[in-house]
């Protein structure tokens, strides 16, 4: 079982009031903490990547989404390390993979992601609704992070799925056998959108002809 994280994504993300997430409620009825309740949310400088450009991307070097960015995430963060923790957000909205980079300053915007395959823009940004945190830079290296998920097997094979509107997630597969889960997701027209999630915790990978270490960690929130 790969090793787990315990993270205040408070301490490592800066918040602010989004007012658009008003939009349903009956805002005059609402009293200033009600209010903060519903519109405090993270922020961060958010890196947009077209879906078409990334599975172009993809296909050519045979590999999927998730394998796509966690690498070039890795090597960029090894590449040009910051001595501070930082999260990234993954969502995808208007035909692109959004990711929010947020950290404790807010100040944090690495220009060596803008030559991650299909960047298309950035600026600051809100973390939206339906992000969820995909990897933490822990100021020594990158982890790719998946939720600690309840499992009835700790045999089974997890699946991580980032074809749908609510950010991604992570599900138990009905098999034990990695490459039996491999080839049904391989049939699939969108395979590319999926990924099985590796039962080792460090794994060596290339970019560009850069090496570096790729760790693979579970994550549980922790409260303030």
């Amino acid at each position: 079982m790969l090793p787990l994280l315990q993270l205040n994504l408070s301490t490592l993300s800066q918040s602010a009031l989004d007012f658009s997430r008003l939009d349903g409620f009956e805002s005059r009825a609402l009293r200033d903490a009600e209010i903060e309740r519903v519109c405090r949310t993270y922020t961060g400088q958010s890196f947009a990547f077209r879906d078409e450009e990334l599975q172009e991307a993809a296909d050519q070097t045979k590999q999927n989404l998730d394998q796509l960015l966690s690498r070039h995430f890795a090597c960029g963060f090894t590449s040009h390390p910051i001595k501070r923790q930082s999260l990234l957000w993954f969502g995808r909205r208007f035909d692109c993979v959004l990711i929010t980079v947020s950290d404790s300053r807010g100040q944090l915007d690495p220009q060596w992601m803008r030559a991650v395959p299909g960047f298309f823009e950035s600026g600051s940004d809100y973390v939206g609704r339906t992000d969820r945190p995909y990897g933490y830079w822990d100021g020594h290296n990158f982890h790719r992070i998946y939720p600690d998920v309840k499992m009835f097997s700790s045999d089974r094979v997890l699946v991580s799925d980032f074809g749908n509107g609510f950010g991604w997630s992570v599900g138990e597969s009905d098999a034990d056998d990695i490459e039996a889960v491999s080839q049904l997701l391989s049939a699939n027209p969108d395979s590319w959108e999926y990924s099985i999630v590796p039962k080792v915790h460090e794994e060596i990978v290339s970019v560009n002809n850069s090496r570096c270490i790729l760790l693979h960690s579970r994550y549980r929130e922790v409260l303030p």
